[in-house]
């Protein structure tokens, strides 16, 4: 079995590669053309890899993200043949990040789910609805509990009594 880790014999040493399960992420610091150009090889060598082995790419996975204020890129990046779209913000390993490193878009996510739930169990508590109560219970310890994280949940509920039966 062929793994991702491969790829970082093919790259050339100005260039960083980091690596987790399928993700492949590549970065160098551009100073100059030069090192522009430098990055471009970088991607020519990992489509020469993809061929080589039989990995396809799903370019339209890929993008181009630039940090750093002083940076313009002027020239486009291609990998396989296909341009490359630029990012001003990136959701790398669940966290969203944009280009000047700030997590807002993230922080401003979580903070939407926050009041959604809240929302719930407020209009729960207003209307009495003791079977829901407790069901938003049951799924909040089961989405906080690291153990069942990835189980299968089933809920079963009998409006009349608020009665709910669990099975993991």
């Amino acid at each position: 079995m062929l793994y991702t880790n491969s790829i970082v014999k093919v790259l050339p040493d100005s260039v960083t590669c980091l690596l987790f399960a399928d993700d492949v992420k590549i970065y160098t610091v551009v100073r100059s053309d030069a090192d522009k150009v430098n990055l471009q090889n970088a991607l020519d060598r990992i489509s020469d890899w993809s061929v080589k082995w039989q990995m396809p790419i799903s370019v339209k996975k890929c993008s181009v993200t630039v940090y750093g204020k002083s940076v313009t890129i002027t020239k486009p990046y291609y990998l396989c043949g296909c341009r490359l779209k630029f990012m001003d913000i990136v959701k790398d390993l669940g966290v969203t990040m944009n280009c000047n490193l700030q997590f807002t878009e993230h922080i401003n996510c979580i903070v939407g789910k926050a009041h959604s739930r809240a929302y719930l169990i407020m209009v729960a508590l207003r209307n009495r609805a003791d079977h829901y109560i407790f069901m938003l219970f049951l799924l909040s310890f089961f989405i906080s509990s690291p153990n069942l994280s990835g189980q299968r949940l089933d809920v079963y509920h009998t409006s009349t009594h608020g009665v709910a039966l669990v099975r993991i």
